[in-house]
């Protein structure tokens, strides 16, 4: 009997240990264990049991890998948290060691760091983009490649580098994943906002809005079509009903969703503002300032035009905190040096 359940014990730790031992993909639907084998551009391989197992790039949360580091898993940690320096200390520590894809996570994580801080105007832009360039070129098949692009390509955009950051989010449409095809779609028609082209950039917000793929990715780029395209109506003359597009979407939105709430409420702003309400245009951008300010481009984009608005509700000295945040937590980015 003792030699029975000692070898129960013996068996129940080595299964306890090894479970621990693999690596680990959350998804929004749970977790999975087992061996990453390879990487695409659309999906991480798992071997499960002998079994290789197939998880989308989209459904992924986070990744970690039984051969990384405990500093790696702390940067990812801090990264994700926000604390994009503290991160990238812990990072400049760290020799790249390890299997090519715990390897590919401590560059792609540098790269990443450098490329937020950069659209924050805490960091060089040029740097970061030559970092996530360098990143995408020795790692092409990477899980990470989309979300490169995409910060390539608003690198580009804070650059005023457009023809560039047109190729970039060209090369998510190019994915399997309906959710990436219609975001690439989304991000070229901000990139066409920003240069003024706001008919242009209507139209493509048109071609998200009519998709049909049964899909909380897609629903999802839909909501930042209505929001995109609500910035579009305001600025060709139509903002009350840009107001109106807007509203549902705050409706029906994940609180959660910093990235959507900002947007939504930084573009009823500029409707408000077309429509020559300056008290409600405040009202929406200091919800991004107090509750959203997650968002670094969105929360600069508020406190710019908060300065201005402020002013023509007669209460100047808050425009002159507002401009002044805005250079001093975000000197580097494109809202704290325009007039």
């Amino acid at each position: 009997m003792r030699i029975t359940r000692r070898f129960l014990a013996l068996t129940l730790i080595a299964a306890l240990t090894s479970a621990a031992a693999a690596d680990q993909i959350r998804t929004e639907s749970g977790g999975q264990s087992g061996s990453i084998v390879s990487s695409t551009k659309d999906a991480l391989i798992m071997n499960k049991s002998g079994s290789p197992v197939e998880i989308p790039v989209e459904d992924i949360v986070t990744v970690s890998f039984d051969d990384e580091s405990f500093p790696l898993k702390q940067a990812r940690q801090e990264a994700a948290n926000g604390q994009l320096q503290d991160a990238l200390d812990r990072l400049a520590k760290l020799e790249p060691s390890g299997p090519d894809l715990v390897k590919q996570e401590s560059e792609y994580l540098k790269a990443y760091c450098t490329a937020r801080l950069a659209l924050a105007g805490s960091a060089d832009q040029k740097v970061a983009t030559e970092l996530l360039f360098k990143f995408a070129q020795s790692a092409p098949n990477s899980w990470h490649f989309y979300e490169a692009a995409e910060l390539l390509g608003d690198l580009a955009v804070a650059q005023q580098q457009y023809d560039r950051a047109t190729q970039y989010y060209g090369s998510i449409a190019n994915a399997k994943s309906a959710d990436y095809r219609a975001r690439a779609r989304v991000l070229a028609a901000r990139a066409l906002i920003a240069q003024g082209k706001f008919a242009e950039a209507s139209k493509m917000y048109d071609e998200v809005l009519a998709l049909q793929a049964p899909s909380s990715g897609v629903a999802r780029q839909k909501d930042f079509a209505t929001v995109g395209k609500a910035i579009c109506l305001a600025e060709l003359g139509k903002p009350a009903d840009g107001v109106k597009m807007i509203e549902p979407v705050l409706e029906r939105a994940n609180p959660k969703d910093i990235d959507l709430f900002s947007a939504a409420y930084n573009a009823l702003g500029r409707c408000h503002q077309k429509a020559g309400q300056p008290k409600d245009a405040l009202l929406a951008y200091l919800h991004t300032d107090i509750l959203f300010y997650g968002n670094p481009e969105m929360h600069a984009e508020a406190l710019y035009y908060m300065s201005k608005l402020w002013k023509e509700v007669n209460d100047p000295d808050k425009g002159v905190a507002a401009y002044d945040l805005l250079r001093s937590r975000y000197a580097g980015s494109r809202w704290a040096n325009m007039n």
